[in-house]
């Protein structure tokens, strides 16, 4: 079940290799696995024992989980074993094993783009430091010296290219990369047995080394750097070379690479759970109160909506980061050569957009227009007077009209070489060599462009060589952001969990991200996605960590969300970015932008918790508190106030499935007071504040409206820090889980179902093309995730009568499913049961339930109920 979006522009000016990474989707189950975690006094020799009939997946003996993952021999009653196994003295708890899809990005890769050809070229590049640095801070970090040395990142990725140039070039002791695993092998899929060796290399997937560059690259030309370049890294590879991950594995990679001495563990890894209660986000929270901090993409699908968190992110004291767009867009582009003039032969940088005949031979520069803000650049034919362009480069500005009714009246007056300049962010080629008599047509950036328009103007004369792709030399060009610069990703996925906890907690830079890559995929690309964000995150610790002479996860992540910069929310409208007059809400960028020095120097006090949670109308917890402790040797006054901002809708008018992107603000906001509006701190004295909050009035509490602000701190010495909180104006208890109209029963080849169909299944045991052949199918549409549905089978008479209730005779095979996250779910059904056995011959119905959000299931009104229409079955012979 895959509902991912992705976000890619339909053009765009190729980069290095330019990807919307695509870290989330549904999980799927493997088919009789499962995790099993045994009680205090019990191990594997033990449950073998108790329990045959099994292969061992994974030994998970660990300090802080003690269990395996077993694989079934007998696959029919899955669910009744694992039933059985769950009620032995021994085991203390069991989790499917489930297939966490792989990141998935679009990438792009320039012929010849290898490390010796590859270097800066024009536009802002000659700008250093790194641009996601200055808008972290991280440049004054580097200033001081302070580059996380000493301090050891475990990367839970694709493995790493460790015989990259920029990152050490070796691996073991003494490398950067100094130690690691690969717990699955280059076959692995996510549901086959895993092969593991101890060489985590990086050689057919390229995103683990896409993050290792992002924290530890070293200086080169192209002029990026890794946030901290002075940490060691350990590996530890969890994809194959096609495939997902199994959540076993994650479970293993984590506890081993906190068993191995990692001193923060990061992983751009996750699925839409929305729950907390899954095995890896367990396992990752046991490491967290161990003191070992844990960072974690929070997804990528902003496009969902609210309520949208992904697993193990969401667990309890993990970090889960938010992606800021980078103030600078990095691109590959083609050198060529320039002269103005009599003036020196000059290189610029292009992008060839189709034909490539261009053949490096000099040619006069002709521009339609000098006007550089003029949206219709030969969008209507050309003057009588115009020369003919056969000879020369003919220069034009993006318009409004489109490329081909410019193409089009530039042919008209023999144009066979076209240069498009931009207007801005649009970095879109134009397509149209080949056009009857264009040869070729490129793009250059927009500065280029509007320096060749005035020099055109005042009288000079520029000839421009245009050499082809296959002989220039490739260049990284960095320019401006555009209207999105420093912005929260809109593809950052929004919380917050179902349990009402605050995801993301912090933001770092993730859109437009140029990294190392693997040698043998082109060695650098330009990613986008939290699996950025969340690397420059580890980063982070790392820094605040070396400068605070302090590894605990709390005090770090509460240092870095109290000094973060909230920026305001920006939205679309008319298709432009434009940034609103109010904060973007915590539950999209947490706490805001990390401002790294701020956290390691810029204070003296420390602020607890790292964000306060009021919850729903039902839950509502009118007052909470936070602690300020001053760590300094004098005394500091701090004033409190309250920055509010929009509340969001979860739902549209009259619908009641989530909002696909947030976009319904409300001005209206909840509003916070304090016990103390001015506190005097003496030195090494703490001081706890009370906060009363009072939902905002007037919303509509059957769309779900969240709440949310910040609490400012403004201290006598110059220090600011902040506190975000949210609620919600509606009972996510009463929220409907299951879409009434579209949860029933079909036929799996495609026709209508109809009231009391005759369904022929196939013998016990045999399983059929279900699209050649027509089954029951059962269709199940969830508004909202649920910590539990199930899906009983019950018995009818075999005669219609009105309002039957009939007698349940179990549950359907793939029953109960646990912490379903939201969308379509589909189960054809062969006839059998969870418990291995197979439905006799007769007439049913499918009830199908979901244990409400903050539901106790075991109270019947704590549950949704859907009933299918009745059925028949009956088996071929």
């Amino acid at each position: 079940m895959m509902n991912a979006v992705k976000l890619l522009g339909l053009f765009a000016l190729v980069p290095l290799a330019l990807a919307i990474d695509r870290d989330i989707a549904e999980p799927l189950t493997v088919p009789g696995a499962f995790i099993v975690e045994f009680a205090d006094g019990h191990d594997a020799t033990k449950f073998r024992r108790q329990a045959p009939g099994f292969d061992t997946r994974l030994d998970l003996d660990f300090e802080l989980f003690k269990g395996m993952s077993i694989q079934l021999h007998n696959t029919d009653n899955a669910d009744e074993a694992a039933a059985s196994l769950a009620s032995l003295s021994g085991v203390k708890s069991i989790w499917p094993v489930t297939v966490v899809p792989p990141p998935n990005p679009e990438v792009h890769i320039i012929p010849g783009a290898d490390s010796e050809s590859l270097r800066r070229g024009g536009g802002n590049s000659s700008e250093v430091p790194y641009s996601t640095h200055v808008m972290t801070q991280v440049d004054k970090m580097h200033a001081k010296g302070i580059t996380g040395k000493g301090i050891k990142i475990a990367i839970v990725d694709t493995g790493i290219d460790y015989e990259h140039p920029l990152l050490g070039g070796c691996f073991g002791e003494g490398c950067l990369i100094e130690s690691g695993y690969d717990l699955v092998g280059d076959n692995y899929n996510g549901t086959n047995q895993p092969v593991p060796d101890a060489d985590p290399m990086d050689n057919c997937f390229g995103h683990g080394t896409h993050v290792a560059g992002i924290i530890a690259a070293e200086d080169n030309e192209l002029g990026f750097r890794g946030a901290a370049p002075g940490v060691r890294i350990a590996a530890y590879r969890v994809f194959g070379c096609d495939g997902g991950v199994s959540t076993d594995v994650l479970v293993a990679a984590f506890n081993r690479a906190y068993e191995e001495g990692a001193d923060i563990i990061t992983a751009s890894i996750g699925a839409n759970f929305g729950w907390s209660s899954a095995p890896w986000a367990i396992a990752a929270s046991r490491i967290v109160e161990k003191g070992v901090p844990c960072t974690l993409s929070a997804g990528n699908d902003g496009s969902e909506g609210l309520f949208h968190s992904q697993s193990a992110a969401i667990g309890k004291g993990v970090t889960s980061v938010a992606s800021f767009q980078n103030t600078k867009l990095p691109l590959s582009l083609l050198e060529s050569f320039e002269t103005i003039d009599d003036g020196p032969r000059t290189a610029f940088p292009y992008d060839a957009c189709g034909g490539d005949n261009f053949d490096g031979v000099a040619r006069p520069l002709w521009a339609v227009g000098f006007n550089t803000t003029s949206d219709d650049d030969a969008c209507y034919p050309l003057p009588d007077d115009t020369p003919d362009l056969s000879e020369y480069h003919v220069l034009v500005r993006r318009a409004t009209c489109g490329p081909f009714d410019q193409a089009e009246n530039l042919i008209a007056k023999g144009a066979r070489s076209i240069i498009v300049y931009e207007t801005g962010l649009d970095t879109s080629c134009i397509y149209v060599a080949n056009m009857n008599d264009v040869e070729a047509a490129a793009m250059v950036p927009k500065e280029i462009g509007e320096a060749w328009v005035e020099a055109l103007a005042g009288g000079a004369n520029i000839t421009v060589e245009l050499i082809s792709r296959d002989q220039a030399t490739p260049i990284v060009y960095t320019q401006d952001g555009g209207p999105t610069a420093g912005a929260a990703s809109f593809l950052t996925s929004w919380g917050p969990s179902y349990e009402m906890e605050a995801s993301p907690k912090i933001g770092a830079p993730g859109g437009n991200i140029l990294s190392t890559y693997p040698r043998a995929l082109g060695n650098y690309a330009v990613f986008s996605g939290t699996s950025m964000a969340c690397p420059f995150a580890a980063a982070a610790f790392a820094l605040v960590a070396e400068a605070r002479g302090t590894r605990e996860p709390a005090v770090i992540e509460n240092l870095l969300t109290s000094t973060a910069k909230a920026q305001r929310f920006q939205q679309v409208r008319n298709g432009e970015a434009v940034f609103q007059d109010f904060l973007a809400p915590p539950l999209q960028q947490g706490a805001g932008l990390i401002q790294v020095y701020d956290a390691a120097y810029g204070t003296t006090m420390s602020l607890e918790p790292s964000n306060l949670s009021f919850n729903d109308t039902d839950n509502f917890v009118e007052s909470r508190s936070f602690t300020l402790t001053n760590h300094g040797s004098k005394q500091v006054t701090y004033r409190v106030s309250h920055v509010p901002t929009h509340s969001f809708y979860a739902l549209p008018e009259n619908r009641r499935l989530p909002s696909r992107y947030p976009t319904q603000s409300q001005p209206e906001h909840g509003d916070v007071v304090f016990s103390a509006s001015e506190l005097t701190i003496p030195a090494g004295k703490s001081a706890t504040v009370e906060v009363t909050a009072s939902p905002p009035e007037g919303l509509d509490a059957n769309r779900y409206a969240l709440w949310s602000g910040y609490i400012a701190l403004n201290g006598s010495d110059g220090t600011s820090l902040s506190l975000s909180y949210h609620g919600l104006v509606g009972s996510l208890h009463n929220a409907v889980a299951i879409d009434e109209d579209n949860t029933y029963l079909t036929v799996s080849t495609g026709e209508s179902a109809c009231p009391n169909r005759i369904y022929t299944l196939p013998p016990h045991g045999i399983i059929v093309d279900a699209w050649d052949k027509p089954l029951p199918q059962l269709y199940a549409n969830l508004y909202w995730g649920t910590a539990k549905m199930t899906g009983e089978l019950v018995r009818l008479s075999n005669t219609t009568q009105s309002n039957e209730t009939g007698e349940s005779i179990g549950q359907l095979a793939g029953f109960p499913v646990q912490w379903a996250s939201r969308g379509f779910w589909t189960w054809v059904w062969y006839g059998r049961l969870s418990d291995g056995q197979y439905a006799p011959v007769g007439r049913y119905k499918i009830v199908v339930k979901a244990l409400r959000i903050f539901g106790d299931e075991s109270k019947d009104e704590d549950w949704q109920v859907v009933e299918t229409m009745p059925f028949r079955i009956r088996y071929e012979e």
